[in-house]
């Protein structure tokens, strides 16, 4: 990529998918790179996600080996990086099943974390510290991107509206910057869609070229206990969507779940959660974490 650092590449979104790209681009080289992002950097999916990992449960499919490489990558960016910079840790990962309030017991099963109360059940470990692990997707989106701009990337906010294409070849991107009602041409050699859901957008621009994108919204909140949290993740069955819950290196706790179906907005800041499904995570952590904890966010 060195022989090609005058190369212009224009990333086209502003998730983990173009972040990464771009820090990626400009370590091999390439110092010409721009990420292109309607909203904000990691504004909604990559932002807002677990940051759980998982080293093997892939194992019996087509995925097996990038799922692997995928978290081995992840341990070398957080040496990389920075640990406490991107919120990577190793994890103890348990499914576990929640229990009807009447069936309730007065003592805790002892292989289960001291913060959780006593109507889970532990069902079995589904991971341990050589095979599970988290990071916080926003900070190492942030970092990707500070790191990459000190190599010469830029971030250009606005709508990309169209490829441009000359003799089928790509020589730019349509622009609407955030500021402006207009269009302008953003000149580029190599365009990356990275888009999220978004990317259906690039079957208007390269048409059979795109498979169709598919897509749920979930839902997470963020809770600040009031004493520390060991790291064990955990996957719950109940009736609450089968929620799951990742305490954080910070002293925060991520619950997410009640995934749904709804019509894709034309841009992250216009999508909304449903307010019945986030009360729903907050009454199943009231339920299950035994210490007090203050809603954060969700």
């Amino acid at each position: 990529m060195s022989s090609n650092g005058d190369l212009h590449v224009v990333v086209c979104g502003g998730g983990i998918l173009g972040c990464a790209s771009a820090y990626y681009l400009t370590k091999l080289g390439c110092r010409n790179v721009t990420i292109v992002e309607q909203v904000d950097i990691a504004c909604h999916a990559s932002g807002k996600a677990g940051g759980f990992l998982a080293k093997d449960w892939c194992d019996k499919g087509d995925l097996r080996e990038l799922a692997r490489a995928g978290f081995d990558l992840h341990e070398e960016l957080a040496h990389e990086l920075g640990e406490d910079v991107v919120g990577y840790r190793k994890l103890d990962t348990y499914a576990v099943s929640m229990m009807p309030s009447h069936l309730k017991s007065s003592q805790k099963e002892e292989a289960l974390p001291s913060w959780l109360d006593g109507n889970m059940r532990l069902d079995r470990q589904i991971g341990s510290t050589n095979t599970t692990a988290q990071v916080h997707p926003k900070l190492l989106c942030e970092e990707f991107v500070a790191k990459a701009k000190e190599l010469g990337a830029t971030v250009k906010y606005g709508e990309v509206v169209n490829v441009v294409l000359e003799n089928n070849q790509v020589k730019g991107i349509e622009l609407k910057p955030r500021d402006s009602t207009e269009t302008v041409v953003l000149p580029a050699q190599v365009v990356l869609i990275t888009l999220g859901p978004w990317s259906d957008k690039a079957r208007q621009w390269f048409p059979n070229a795109f498979p169709q994108v598919h897509f749920k919204r979930a839902h997470s909140i963020v809770l600040k206990p009031d004493i520390p949290i060991t790291p064990h993740a955990l996957f719950v069955k109940n009736q609450s969507g089968d929620p799951e819950v990742y305490p954080r290196p910070d002293g925060t706790v991520y619950v997410c779940g009640c995934a749904d179906s709804v019509d894709l907005p034309d841009s992250a800041d216009k999508i909304f959660p449903n307010l019945d499904s986030c009360y729903k995570l907050r009454e199943f952590s009231g339920s299950a974490i035994a210490v007090y904890a203050m809603l954060l966010l969700s």
